[in-house]
Protein backbone atom coordinates (compact mmCIF):
# COMPACT_ATOMS: atom_id res chain seq x y z
CA UNK A 1 0.00 0.00 0.00
CA UNK A 2 1.39 3.35 -0.77
CA UNK A 3 3.00 5.58 2.08
CA UNK A 4 1.19 8.59 2.76
CA UNK A 5 1.09 11.86 4.64
CA UNK A 6 0.22 15.88 4.16
CA UNK A 7 2.34 17.19 1.07
CA UNK A 8 4.61 20.58 3.02
CA UNK A 9 2.48 23.29 3.44
CA UNK A 10 5.15 25.50 1.98
CA UNK A 11 5.02 24.03 -1.67
CA UNK A 12 1.28 24.20 -1.50
CA UNK A 13 0.84 27.89 -0.74
CA UNK A 14 3.64 28.42 -2.73
CA UNK A 15 1.81 26.96 -6.22
CA UNK A 16 -1.57 28.67 -4.86
CA UNK A 17 0.24 31.97 -4.96
CA UNK A 18 1.36 31.25 -8.68
CA UNK A 19 5.27 31.25 -7.33
CA UNK A 20 5.84 27.41 -9.49
CA UNK A 21 9.09 27.75 -9.05
CA UNK A 22 9.54 28.34 -5.78
CA UNK A 23 6.75 25.63 -4.99
CA UNK A 24 8.98 22.95 -7.14
CA UNK A 25 11.69 23.18 -4.74
CA UNK A 26 9.98 23.15 -1.34
CA UNK A 27 8.56 20.25 -2.81
CA UNK A 28 12.12 18.84 -3.93
CA UNK A 29 13.25 19.64 0.00
CA UNK A 30 10.55 17.39 1.02
CA UNK A 31 11.15 14.52 -1.25
CA UNK A 32 14.89 14.50 -0.01
CA UNK A 33 13.25 14.38 3.58
CA UNK A 34 10.11 11.78 3.13
CA UNK A 35 11.42 10.35 -0.47
CA UNK A 36 8.16 7.98 -0.26
CA UNK A 37 5.85 10.68 0.65
CA UNK A 38 3.11 9.96 -1.91
CA UNK A 39 0.92 13.13 -1.55
CA UNK A 40 3.81 15.39 -1.74
CA UNK A 41 5.49 13.15 -5.29
CA UNK A 42 1.46 13.53 -6.56
CA UNK A 43 2.17 17.15 -6.15
CA UNK A 44 5.57 17.36 -6.92
CA UNK A 45 4.19 15.36 -10.31
CA UNK A 46 1.16 17.92 -10.55
CA UNK A 47 3.72 20.93 -10.36
CA UNK A 48 5.97 20.12 -13.27
CA UNK A 49 2.71 19.07 -15.91
CA UNK A 50 1.06 22.19 -15.15
CA UNK A 51 3.95 24.19 -15.80
CA UNK A 52 4.92 22.62 -19.33
CA UNK A 53 7.80 20.09 -17.79
CA UNK A 54 6.07 17.11 -19.07
CA UNK A 55 9.36 15.58 -20.68
CA UNK A 56 11.09 16.33 -16.83
CA UNK A 57 8.26 14.78 -14.98
CA UNK A 58 8.27 11.88 -17.01
CA UNK A 59 12.20 11.51 -17.24
CA UNK A 60 13.14 11.59 -13.24
CA UNK A 61 9.77 9.64 -12.41
CA UNK A 62 11.35 6.81 -15.23
CA UNK A 63 14.45 6.91 -12.92
CA UNK A 64 12.76 6.56 -10.21
CA UNK A 65 11.06 3.49 -11.43
CA UNK A 66 14.49 2.06 -12.59
CA UNK A 67 15.50 2.02 -9.21
CA UNK A 68 12.38 0.47 -7.52
CA UNK A 69 10.68 -1.31 -9.75
CA UNK A 70 8.91 -3.54 -7.24
CA UNK A 71 7.56 -0.65 -5.04
CA UNK A 72 3.66 -0.19 -6.68
CA UNK A 73 3.68 3.11 -6.04
CA UNK A 74 6.28 4.31 -8.39
CA UNK A 75 4.21 2.40 -11.12
CA UNK A 76 1.58 4.98 -10.42
CA UNK A 77 3.82 8.03 -9.98
CA UNK A 78 4.78 7.46 -13.40
CA UNK A 79 1.26 7.10 -14.79
CA UNK A 80 0.50 10.30 -13.29
CA UNK A 81 3.62 11.89 -14.80
CA UNK A 82 3.09 10.36 -18.81
CA UNK A 83 1.14 12.66 -20.37
CA UNK A 84 0.13 9.67 -23.24
CA UNK A 85 -3.11 7.90 -21.78
CA UNK A 86 -2.12 4.59 -23.10
CA UNK A 87 1.28 4.71 -21.76
CA UNK A 88 -0.31 6.38 -18.09
CA UNK A 89 -2.98 3.22 -18.38
CA UNK A 90 0.16 0.77 -18.74
CA UNK A 91 1.92 2.32 -15.85
CA UNK A 92 -1.22 2.19 -13.38
CA UNK A 93 -1.63 -1.71 -14.82
CA UNK A 94 1.70 -2.33 -14.08
CA UNK A 95 0.99 -1.39 -10.16
CA UNK A 96 -2.28 -3.33 -9.95
CA UNK A 97 -0.11 -6.72 -11.07
CA UNK A 98 2.24 -5.75 -7.76
CA UNK A 99 -0.54 -4.80 -6.28
CA UNK A 100 -4.20 -5.29 -6.70
CA UNK A 101 -5.43 -3.49 -4.32
CA UNK A 102 -3.10 -0.30 -4.91
CA UNK A 103 -5.71 2.61 -4.57
CA UNK A 104 -4.59 5.28 -6.06
CA UNK A 105 -3.74 2.74 -9.23
CA UNK A 106 -7.44 2.36 -9.17
CA UNK A 107 -7.79 5.97 -9.24
CA UNK A 108 -5.58 6.46 -12.13
CA UNK A 109 -6.77 4.03 -14.04
CA UNK A 110 -10.29 5.85 -13.68
CA UNK A 111 -8.94 9.15 -14.70
CA UNK A 112 -7.82 7.26 -17.96
CA UNK A 113 -10.89 6.77 -18.62
CA UNK A 114 -12.34 9.97 -17.92
CA UNK A 115 -9.62 10.77 -20.68
CA UNK A 116 -11.19 8.62 -23.21
CA UNK A 117 -14.29 9.80 -22.30
CA UNK A 118 -15.50 6.60 -20.72
CA UNK A 119 -17.42 7.79 -17.63
CA UNK A 120 -18.97 4.46 -16.98
CA UNK A 121 -16.12 2.73 -16.12
CA UNK A 122 -14.28 5.33 -14.61
CA UNK A 123 -16.97 5.12 -11.54
CA UNK A 124 -16.26 1.85 -11.47
CA UNK A 125 -12.61 2.37 -10.62
CA UNK A 126 -12.98 5.51 -8.65
CA UNK A 127 -15.82 3.50 -6.99
CA UNK A 128 -12.73 0.78 -6.51
CA UNK A 129 -10.36 3.25 -4.79
CA UNK A 130 -12.66 4.63 -2.05
CA UNK A 131 -13.65 0.90 -0.95
CA UNK A 132 -9.95 0.41 -0.36
CA UNK A 133 -8.68 3.88 0.57
CA UNK A 134 -11.58 6.13 1.74
CA UNK A 135 -9.03 8.94 2.26
CA UNK A 136 -8.76 9.51 -1.42
CA UNK A 137 -10.81 12.79 -1.61
CA UNK A 138 -9.29 13.03 -5.70
CA UNK A 139 -11.12 9.60 -6.06
CA UNK A 140 -14.51 11.15 -4.28
CA UNK A 141 -14.34 14.13 -6.01
CA UNK A 142 -13.72 12.14 -9.04
CA UNK A 143 -17.20 10.22 -8.96
CA UNK A 144 -18.95 13.84 -7.56
CA UNK A 145 -17.78 15.17 -11.09
CA UNK A 146 -18.44 12.23 -13.27
CA UNK A 147 -22.36 12.49 -11.96
CA UNK A 148 -22.90 16.23 -12.05
CA UNK A 149 -21.74 15.98 -15.73
CA UNK A 150 -23.95 13.48 -16.01
CA UNK A 151 -26.93 15.67 -15.10
CA UNK A 152 -27.41 13.35 -11.79
CA UNK A 153 -27.58 16.19 -9.13
CA UNK A 154 -29.21 14.48 -6.46
CA UNK A 155 -26.68 11.35 -6.83
CA UNK A 156 -23.30 13.82 -6.90
CA UNK A 157 -25.07 15.05 -3.90
CA UNK A 158 -24.98 11.95 -2.09
CA UNK A 159 -21.50 10.89 -2.89
CA UNK A 160 -20.15 14.26 -1.59
CA UNK A 161 -22.17 13.54 1.43
CA UNK A 162 -20.54 10.19 1.37
CA UNK A 163 -17.20 11.49 0.71
CA UNK A 164 -17.33 14.12 3.17
CA UNK A 165 -18.45 11.45 6.22
CA UNK A 166 -15.76 9.32 5.04
CA UNK A 167 -13.12 12.48 4.71
CA UNK A 168 -14.61 15.13 7.57
CA UNK A 169 -11.83 17.76 7.14
CA UNK A 170 -11.38 17.60 3.44
CA UNK A 171 -11.68 21.11 2.34
CA UNK A 172 -12.73 20.06 -1.07
CA UNK A 173 -15.38 17.91 0.12
CA UNK A 174 -16.89 20.35 2.28
CA UNK A 175 -17.45 23.09 -0.88
CA UNK A 176 -18.91 20.12 -3.09
CA UNK A 177 -21.75 19.10 -0.50
CA UNK A 178 -22.50 23.01 0.32
CA UNK A 179 -22.38 23.21 -3.43
CA UNK A 180 -24.82 20.65 -4.54
CA UNK A 181 -26.92 20.42 -1.23
CA UNK A 182 -27.38 24.82 -0.44
CA UNK A 183 -29.70 23.80 3.13
CA UNK A 184 -26.63 22.33 4.41
CA UNK A 185 -24.40 25.36 3.44
CA UNK A 186 -24.40 26.82 6.10
CA UNK A 187 -24.11 24.46 8.41
CA UNK A 188 -21.19 22.72 6.60
CA UNK A 189 -19.39 25.75 5.85
CA UNK A 190 -18.41 27.85 9.05
CA UNK A 191 -17.21 23.95 10.28
CA UNK A 192 -14.96 23.56 7.49
CA UNK A 193 -13.66 27.10 7.38
CA UNK A 194 -12.66 26.17 11.35
CA UNK A 195 -11.00 22.83 10.36
CA UNK A 196 -9.08 24.49 7.40
CA UNK A 197 -8.83 28.29 7.58
CA UNK A 198 -6.23 28.16 4.77
CA UNK A 199 -8.19 26.86 1.87
CA UNK A 200 -9.26 29.75 -0.46
CA UNK A 201 -11.93 28.46 -2.23
CA UNK A 202 -13.86 27.34 0.99
CA UNK A 203 -13.50 30.85 2.42
CA UNK A 204 -14.88 32.58 -0.46
CA UNK A 205 -17.72 29.79 -0.72
CA UNK A 206 -18.37 31.04 3.01
CA UNK A 207 -17.72 34.51 2.06
CA UNK A 208 -20.45 34.36 -0.36
CA UNK A 209 -22.86 32.41 2.17
CA UNK A 210 -22.47 35.18 4.58
CA UNK A 211 -23.38 37.70 2.29
CA UNK A 212 -26.54 35.76 0.87
CA UNK A 213 -27.05 36.02 4.85
CA UNK A 214 -26.97 39.68 4.89
CA UNK A 215 -23.98 39.88 6.87
CA UNK A 216 -21.63 42.11 4.74
CA UNK A 217 -19.16 42.64 6.91
CA UNK A 218 -18.10 39.33 8.14
CA UNK A 219 -18.63 38.19 4.51
CA UNK A 220 -15.95 40.95 3.62
CA UNK A 221 -13.64 39.52 6.03
CA UNK A 222 -14.00 36.15 4.29
CA UNK A 223 -13.35 37.03 1.04
CA UNK A 224 -10.05 39.08 2.08
CA UNK A 225 -8.66 36.41 4.23
CA UNK A 226 -9.40 34.03 1.16
CA UNK A 227 -7.53 36.51 -0.96
CA UNK A 228 -4.50 36.57 1.24
CA UNK A 229 -4.27 32.96 0.67
CA UNK A 230 -4.61 33.11 -3.19
CA UNK A 231 -4.70 36.62 -4.27
CA UNK A 232 -6.04 35.18 -7.17
CA UNK A 233 -8.97 34.09 -6.11
CA UNK A 234 -11.66 35.98 -8.64
CA UNK A 235 -14.54 34.78 -6.76
CA UNK A 236 -13.34 36.21 -3.50
CA UNK A 237 -12.13 39.25 -5.15
CA UNK A 238 -15.76 39.76 -6.49
CA UNK A 239 -17.19 39.08 -3.39
CA UNK A 240 -15.19 41.83 -1.42
CA UNK A 241 -16.01 44.46 -3.23
CA UNK A 242 -20.02 43.71 -3.03
CA UNK A 243 -19.69 43.31 0.36
CA UNK A 244 -17.21 46.32 1.16
CA UNK A 245 -19.85 48.39 -0.90
CA UNK A 246 -22.81 47.14 1.03
CA UNK A 247 -21.00 47.34 4.16
CA UNK A 248 -19.92 51.29 3.74
CA UNK A 249 -23.61 51.39 2.70
CA UNK A 250 -22.85 52.64 -0.97
CA UNK A 251 -24.73 49.74 -2.20
CA UNK A 252 -28.09 47.75 -1.20
CA UNK A 253 -28.07 43.87 -1.27
CA UNK A 254 -30.90 44.62 -3.78
CA UNK A 255 -29.03 46.56 -5.66
CA UNK A 256 -25.98 44.12 -6.18
CA UNK A 257 -27.72 41.64 -7.10
CA UNK A 258 -28.90 44.01 -9.61
CA UNK A 259 -25.72 45.38 -10.74
CA UNK A 260 -24.25 41.34 -10.78
CA UNK A 261 -27.66 40.71 -13.61
CA UNK A 262 -27.16 44.03 -15.51
CA UNK A 263 -23.46 43.11 -16.61
CA UNK A 264 -22.98 44.50 -20.37
CA UNK A 265 -26.21 45.75 -20.18
CA UNK A 266 -25.94 49.84 -20.59
CA UNK A 267 -28.93 51.48 -19.91
CA UNK A 268 -29.34 48.75 -16.26
CA UNK A 269 -25.93 49.51 -15.54
CA UNK A 270 -26.80 53.66 -16.20
CA UNK A 271 -29.37 53.76 -14.03
CA UNK A 272 -27.61 52.41 -11.42
CA UNK A 273 -24.82 54.88 -11.80
CA UNK A 274 -27.34 57.45 -10.75
CA UNK A 275 -28.86 55.19 -8.18
CA UNK A 276 -25.61 54.40 -5.99
CA UNK A 277 -23.26 57.05 -7.55
CA UNK A 278 -20.59 56.32 -5.16
CA UNK A 279 -20.64 52.14 -5.24
CA UNK A 280 -17.37 51.42 -6.91
CA UNK A 281 -18.53 47.68 -7.85
CA UNK A 282 -21.18 49.45 -10.40
CA UNK A 283 -18.53 51.96 -11.25
CA UNK A 284 -16.35 49.01 -12.42
CA UNK A 285 -19.12 47.66 -14.34
CA UNK A 286 -20.33 50.19 -16.13
CA UNK A 287 -16.19 51.13 -17.37
CA UNK A 288 -15.66 47.58 -18.26
CA UNK A 289 -18.88 47.90 -20.56
CA UNK A 290 -17.50 51.17 -22.31
CA UNK A 291 -14.31 49.30 -22.30
CA UNK A 292 -15.79 46.18 -23.94
CA UNK A 293 -17.48 48.95 -26.45
CA UNK A 294 -14.35 50.46 -27.23
CA UNK A 295 -15.02 53.67 -25.23
CA UNK A 296 -12.02 54.03 -23.21
CA UNK A 297 -12.41 57.42 -22.53
CA UNK A 298 -16.41 56.77 -21.28
CA UNK A 299 -14.47 54.28 -18.96
CA UNK A 300 -11.31 56.35 -17.74
CA UNK A 301 -14.37 58.92 -16.35
CA UNK A 302 -16.78 56.14 -14.51
CA UNK A 303 -12.74 54.97 -12.91
CA UNK A 304 -11.86 57.92 -11.91
CA UNK A 305 -15.21 58.63 -10.36
CA UNK A 306 -14.73 55.21 -8.16
CA UNK A 307 -11.17 56.66 -7.18
CA UNK A 308 -12.63 59.52 -5.36
CA UNK A 309 -14.18 57.23 -3.19
CA UNK A 310 -11.13 54.74 -2.52
CA UNK A 311 -7.86 56.08 -4.33
CA UNK A 312 -6.01 52.91 -3.31
CA UNK A 313 -8.82 50.26 -4.70
CA UNK A 314 -6.55 47.97 -6.44
CA UNK A 315 -8.76 47.11 -9.43
CA UNK A 316 -9.74 50.78 -9.97
CA UNK A 317 -6.54 51.42 -10.38
CA UNK A 318 -5.58 48.79 -12.62
CA UNK A 319 -7.86 49.65 -14.94
CA UNK A 320 -8.12 52.92 -15.09
CA UNK A 321 -4.12 52.63 -15.71
CA UNK A 322 -4.54 49.88 -18.52
CA UNK A 323 -7.39 52.27 -20.13
CA UNK A 324 -5.03 55.95 -19.95
CA UNK A 325 -1.63 53.17 -21.55
CA UNK A 326 -4.16 51.82 -24.54
CA UNK A 327 -5.01 55.40 -24.89
CA UNK A 328 -1.59 56.86 -25.32
CA UNK A 329 -1.38 58.53 -21.88
CA UNK A 330 1.12 56.76 -20.25
CA UNK A 331 2.52 59.60 -17.79
CA UNK A 332 -1.03 59.42 -16.11
CA UNK A 333 -1.50 55.70 -16.31
CA UNK A 334 2.19 54.82 -14.44
CA UNK A 335 1.35 56.51 -11.14
CA UNK A 336 -1.84 54.76 -11.13
CA UNK A 337 -0.25 50.84 -12.30
CA UNK A 338 2.16 51.72 -9.91
CA UNK A 339 -0.96 51.57 -7.32
CA UNK A 340 -2.27 48.45 -8.60
CA UNK A 341 0.98 46.72 -8.84
CA UNK A 342 2.14 47.51 -5.40
CA UNK A 343 -1.18 46.13 -3.99
CA UNK A 344 -1.18 42.98 -6.29
CA UNK A 345 2.86 41.64 -6.11
CA UNK A 346 1.46 38.38 -7.38
CA UNK A 347 -0.15 39.36 -10.73
CA UNK A 348 3.09 39.16 -12.67
CA UNK A 349 0.81 40.65 -15.80
CA UNK A 350 0.45 43.66 -14.41
CA UNK A 351 3.79 44.46 -12.75
CA UNK A 352 4.82 44.03 -17.06
CA UNK A 353 2.37 46.31 -17.93
CA UNK A 354 3.52 48.86 -15.10
CA UNK A 355 6.83 48.46 -16.70
CA UNK A 356 5.52 49.12 -20.11
CA UNK A 357 3.64 52.82 -19.00
CA UNK A 358 7.14 53.40 -17.07
CA UNK A 359 9.08 52.76 -20.59
CA UNK A 360 6.88 54.78 -22.32
CA UNK A 361 6.42 57.87 -19.99
CA UNK A 362 10.49 57.78 -20.05
CA UNK A 363 11.21 55.99 -16.98
CA UNK A 364 13.04 53.41 -18.22
CA UNK A 365 15.64 52.25 -15.85
CA UNK A 366 12.83 52.16 -13.26
CA UNK A 367 11.05 49.71 -15.71
CA UNK A 368 14.49 47.81 -16.24
CA UNK A 369 14.59 47.42 -12.46
CA UNK A 370 11.06 46.24 -11.67
CA UNK A 371 11.29 43.81 -14.71
CA UNK A 372 14.76 42.64 -13.42
CA UNK A 373 13.34 41.95 -10.12
CA UNK A 374 10.41 40.03 -11.37
CA UNK A 375 12.62 38.01 -13.85
CA UNK A 376 14.90 36.65 -10.50
CA UNK A 377 11.10 36.33 -8.83
CA UNK A 378 9.49 34.59 -11.82
CA UNK A 379 11.65 32.11 -13.86
CA UNK A 380 8.95 30.25 -15.30
CA UNK A 381 6.93 33.53 -16.26
CA UNK A 382 7.89 33.35 -20.07
CA UNK A 383 5.55 36.40 -20.45
CA UNK A 384 8.06 38.38 -17.79
CA UNK A 385 11.07 36.69 -19.29
CA UNK A 386 10.20 38.21 -22.77
CA UNK A 387 9.94 41.43 -21.41
CA UNK A 388 12.39 41.23 -19.64
CA UNK A 389 14.94 40.49 -22.59
CA UNK A 390 13.41 43.10 -24.58
CA UNK A 391 13.90 45.94 -21.61
CA UNK A 392 17.33 44.89 -21.97
CA UNK A 393 17.82 44.85 -25.52
CA UNK A 394 16.36 48.48 -25.80
CA UNK A 395 18.71 50.03 -23.46
CA UNK A 396 21.64 48.73 -25.58
CA UNK A 397 22.19 45.30 -23.31
CA UNK A 398 21.89 42.95 -25.40
CA UNK A 399 24.43 40.32 -24.03
CA UNK A 400 22.08 40.78 -20.66
CA UNK A 401 19.56 39.42 -22.44
CA UNK A 402 21.10 36.85 -24.08
CA UNK A 403 22.29 35.04 -21.18
CA UNK A 404 19.15 35.87 -19.28
CA UNK A 405 16.72 33.82 -22.05
CA UNK A 406 18.87 31.28 -22.33
CA UNK A 407 18.69 30.54 -18.91
CA UNK A 408 15.06 30.70 -18.80
CA UNK A 409 15.02 28.38 -21.81
CA UNK A 410 16.99 25.67 -20.30
CA UNK A 411 14.19 25.82 -17.17
CA UNK A 412 11.49 26.13 -19.74
CA UNK A 413 11.44 25.34 -22.95
CA UNK A 414 8.42 27.22 -24.71
CA UNK A 415 8.22 28.27 -28.32
CA UNK A 416 7.34 31.80 -27.03
CA UNK A 417 10.80 31.93 -25.58
CA UNK A 418 12.09 30.30 -28.76
CA UNK A 419 11.20 33.53 -30.70
CA UNK A 420 12.43 35.89 -28.37
CA UNK A 421 15.82 33.80 -28.05
CA UNK A 422 16.18 34.15 -32.12
CA UNK A 423 15.56 38.16 -31.60
CA UNK A 424 17.80 38.38 -28.61
CA UNK A 425 20.70 36.33 -30.13
CA UNK A 426 20.98 37.89 -33.25
CA UNK A 427 20.89 41.16 -31.57
CA UNK A 428 23.87 39.89 -29.05
CA UNK A 429 25.83 38.00 -32.60
CA UNK A 430 25.77 34.39 -31.18
CA UNK A 431 23.82 33.11 -34.19
CA UNK A 432 25.74 29.48 -33.95
CA UNK A 433 25.92 28.96 -30.36
CA UNK A 434 22.01 30.08 -29.93
CA UNK A 435 21.27 27.33 -32.62
CA UNK A 436 23.19 24.29 -31.00
CA UNK A 437 21.56 24.62 -27.59
CA UNK A 438 17.93 25.49 -29.45
CA UNK A 439 19.36 21.90 -31.01
CA UNK A 440 19.98 20.03 -27.01
CA UNK A 441 17.12 21.36 -26.14
CA UNK A 442 14.82 20.11 -28.91
CA UNK A 443 16.60 16.60 -28.52
CA UNK A 444 15.77 16.80 -24.92
CA UNK A 445 12.41 17.74 -25.09
CA UNK A 446 11.19 16.17 -28.44
CA UNK A 447 10.19 19.58 -29.28
CA UNK A 448 10.25 19.81 -33.33
CA UNK A 449 9.68 23.89 -33.04
CA UNK A 450 13.00 24.08 -31.40
CA UNK A 451 15.05 22.43 -33.98
CA UNK A 452 12.63 24.33 -37.04
CA UNK A 453 13.65 27.43 -34.70
CA UNK A 454 17.77 26.63 -35.01
CA UNK A 455 17.68 25.94 -38.57
CA UNK A 456 15.77 29.52 -39.14
CA UNK A 457 19.06 30.72 -36.82
CA UNK A 458 21.63 29.31 -38.97
CA UNK A 459 19.71 30.96 -42.10
CA UNK A 460 20.14 34.37 -40.61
Amino acid sequence: MAVASTPGPDAEALARRGQVYAAVQAAQQQMAESPNDVENLELYVDLLLNVGMAVRAEDEFAQRLRAAPDRPDNHYLLGRALADVRHAREAYENALRLDPDHARSHMGVAAVYVALGQPAPALDAYRRAVTLDPQLTEAWLGQVRLHAQAGDQAKAAAVAAEGLAAVPNDPGLALAVATLIPERAATVLPKAVAQTPDDAPLLAAYAAQLLAAGDAERAEMAAKQALVIDPTHGEARRIAWIASDIAAQRLTPAQAVRAEAAAGKAKKLDQLVEEAPRSIVVRLLRAQDHRTQGDLEAAVVHLQEALKVDGAHPEANAAAGQALLQLGRPQQAAPLLSIAAAASPWDAALQVTWATAMQQAGQRSKALGVLAKLAKERPLNVVVQGAYAQALVDAGRAEEAYQAIRKAMQLLPDPRLAAAFIMVATEAGHHEEAAALLDTIADTTGNEAMRAKAQALRQR
